[in-house]
């Protein structure tokens, strides 16, 4: 059986999760550690201002 996916625009409360994902992806990806501080910004900024961006949030648990 296939469960379907539950998506929805992130929130400000997803922040935290959004940073820490955002850190790892880096790091696995580039080799890279991003400063959390500024990351925290630049993705507050996108979710509190729509015109910036967005990101999506799965709720579907495995």
């Amino acid at each position: 059986m296939t469960i379907a996916p539950i998506i929805r625009r992130a929130k400000p409360e997803d922040l935290a999760t959004i940073v820490g994902f955002n850190l790892a992806l880096v790091k696995e990806a580039r080799g890279k550690t991003l400063e959390p501080t500024t990351l925290h910004k630049g993705v507050l900024a996108v979710l509190e201002d729509g015109d910036r961006g967005f990101y999506r949030v799965n709720l579907t648990s495995s």
